[in-house]
């Protein structure tokens, strides 16, 4: 059903059933999760759960990896978030992967007593595992047709753990041995499966988020564990975690490479190694808005947002554009720097504003979020809205004052004017010119 058909949102049907299922199910003591679908993918070690934290701690013992995971969920089921004036758990839906309880036989092998008698460890595993595990031993062709032969105890002598005791293995020196003499029988609770990961056994724990936002919720969740979490055992993040760290690591290094690209377009267009720096300046103008109005908009910074963010890169930059290219225009036709820039603000504040008014409405529709799953793309369209607002705003006041600065320390330093009237030799020029 689509969102403009329904009086409600998925987060507040979510809200409302987990709510409601204690009632429904009629106990308390059941666990359930209540999860939207997973819309990017899950994960190898977090496979058919949706879960938002997916948090992976791996050992050796399941016991001692057990006992942290524990710790771990009960300091997450503590936190508490002020949502709306009311204090809410902030990790909801709080399970792990491990489950324990399940009856099995432990046969423990007295290595001294077996090195004694002359019974080696391996013939007591392959023995015990051939008369219990229905393996494979051999081969038959009949008819044309290949069929396995298995070896298995019949099930009269498997009833009972005692009758294990009876069985015998041989040792190096040829002589039956009775298995009671080399091992013991012991009843105990093992794990409903084991999961491993790197060659060590894992145990996961899941959490949903309400009120909270992941980056957030992967702080505290770390902190927790470094207090709880042996050195012995190894960590990381699975599931939406481990996505949203990769992918904010690939959009980082593309912004910094589109900033990177155009300091080079614009040396290469002003042929100057310092007019750049000036146009540039309009880039920590717009994350001011950005980081503002995702604040305003009540919204986060997401891959959508980044997204957003890099494409303000390239918009932004177009204000100081025009007016920096228009004074030194109208410096290389004669004017002072000072009546260039008066001149250029005035000249270039229409194509500023028309350019920038066109941008921000035609990214209207999309922060809005109107159509179908448009909310997952509106951080980024309320990031550039936000970025061209200030940037805008701020350009036609900071950059004439850093172009003045930047131009006035490059004359001081250089001995000439950054930018040449018409027909004027540099200094170096004329010396070079004189020689």
């Amino acid at each position: 059903m689509g969102k403009k058909k329904r009086d409600f949102s998925q987060a507040e049907m979510i809200a409302y059933t987990r709510k409601q299922m204690p009632g429904w199910l009629g106990r308390d003591d059941v666990k359930y999760a209540v999860e939207p679908f997973n819309m990017v993918g899950g994960s190898a070690s977090g496979a058919f759960r949706s879960a938002v934290v997916q948090f992976n701690v791996r050992g050796k013992d399941y016991t001692e990896i057990s006992k942290a995971t524990d710790e771990i969920i009960k300091s997450l089921g503590e936190q508490e978030v002020l949502v709306d004036g009311k204090k809410q758990k902030a990790y909801v839906d709080l399970d792990v992967s491990y489950r324990g309880g399940k009856p099995e036989l432990a046969i423990n092998i007295d290595r001294d007593r077996a090195a004694d008698l002359g019974v080696p460890m391996a013939v007591i595993a392959m023995t015990m595992r051939s008369l219990m595990a229905d393996d494979k031993v051999s081969e038959m062709t009949a008819d044309g047709q290949r069929y396995d032969i298995r070896m298995k105890l019949d099930e009269i002598f498997r009833k009972k753990a005692q009758d294990l005791m009876a069985l015998k293995v041989r040792s190096t020196t040829g002589q039956l041995v009775n298995l009671s003499n080399v091992v013991s029988i012991i009843n105990e609770a093992g794990p409903g499966k084991i999961d491993r990961q790197n060659r060590q056994r894992q145990i996961t724990v899941y959490a949903n988020l309400s009120g909270i936002a992941l980056g957030e919720a992967t702080q505290q969740v770390e902190a927790f564990a470094k207090k709880v979490v042996p050195s012995t055992m190894t960590t990381d993040w699975a599931g939406m975690a481990d996505i949203m760290r990769e992918s904010m690591g690939y959009l980082l290094s593309a912004l910094l490479l589109a900033i990177i690209i155009v300091y080079l377009v614009l040396a290469a267009q002003f042929e100057s190694f310092l007019h750049p720096f000036t146009i540039m300046l309009s880039l920590p103008l717009s994350m001011v808005g950005a980081l503002g109005a995702i604040v305003i908009a009540h919204s986060m910074l997401n891959i959508m947002t980044m997204i957003g963010i890099i494409l303000l890169m390239g918009l932004v930059t177009k204000n100081a554009i025009l007016l920096v290219d228009y004074t030194n225009t109208l410096r290389r036709k004669g004017e002072t720097r000072l009546n260039a820039l008066l001149k250029a603000g005035a000249v270039r504040l229409r194509p500023i504003l028309m350019t920038t008014g066109a941008m921000i409405f035609g990214m209207a529709p999309v922060a809005l979020g109107v159509s179908e799953g448009g909310e997952l793309r509106a951080p980024m369209a309320i990031a550039v809205i936000g970025g061209l607002i200030t940037s805008t705003l701020l350009t036609l006041v900071v950059v004439p004052v850093a172009y003045t600065l930047i131009d006035s320390i490059a004359e001081r330093t250089l001995g000439h004017a950054t930018v040449m009237r018409e027909g004027e030799e540099t200094p170096l020029e004329a010396a070079a010119k004189h020689a």
